[in-house]
């Protein structure tokens, strides 16, 4: 019965092809953030007498990391907002994947979109409740195992009914 269903391994890949590419698009990001907070603080630094120059390069480049992880952490929720939009990330699509109701027949953006919610539950948490939006991300990564099994469903696709297929294979 479940046989159409993607299992555990097809979506691992996928998942890691969706990690790599942000990051890809992020490492340069994250260099000229550090680069930028260099150079800020060194140029500030030439301007003013009795800075220490590492601790002022230090500063610098710290706060150029962080404004570019704020920057990576945009990019990752934007990217992964493509799966809410479309059924189907870009690392699914280039596996051929794509997310249908759990009995094969298509989703719609709505439907997307819940799903989305329910599986990035932890992270959207995290902007209102820090604390327990990490053990709420650790149960829904530990779910992501469930798919295992021969119903080859996740915690997120048990809760709202939705399967991973390949593209063919969805109705409708």
């Amino acid at each position: 019965m479940f046989n159409n269903r993607i299992g555990f391994g097809p979506r691992f890949w996928a998942a890691l092809i969706d990690f790599i590419l942000p990051a890809l698009i992020s490492l340069p990001l994250i260099f000229l953030g550090v680069t930028a907070g260099l150079s800020a603080t060194l140029g500030i630094e030439g301007m003013m007498e009795g800075l220490d120059f590492g601790d002022s390069a230090l500063l610098g480049g710290m706060i150029g990391l962080i404004a570019s992880l704020l920057v990576m952490a945009v990019i990752s929720m934007l990217y992964s907002l493509i799966e809410a939009a479309t059924g189907a990330s870009p690392g699914k699509r280039m596996m051929g994947l794509k997310i249908a109701h759990a009995d094969g027949t298509a989703g719609d953006v709505q439907f997307y979109l819940l799903r989305w919610g329910i599986k990035n539950s932890g992270n959207l948490l995290s902007f209102v409740l820090p604390g327990p939006s990490s053990v709420v991300s650790l149960v829904f990564f530990l779910g992501c195992f469930a798919a295992l099994d021969e119903k080859k469903l996740a915690l997120h696709d048990m809760i709202i009914k939705s399967a991973v297929f390949k593209k063919g294979d969805i109705v409708g």
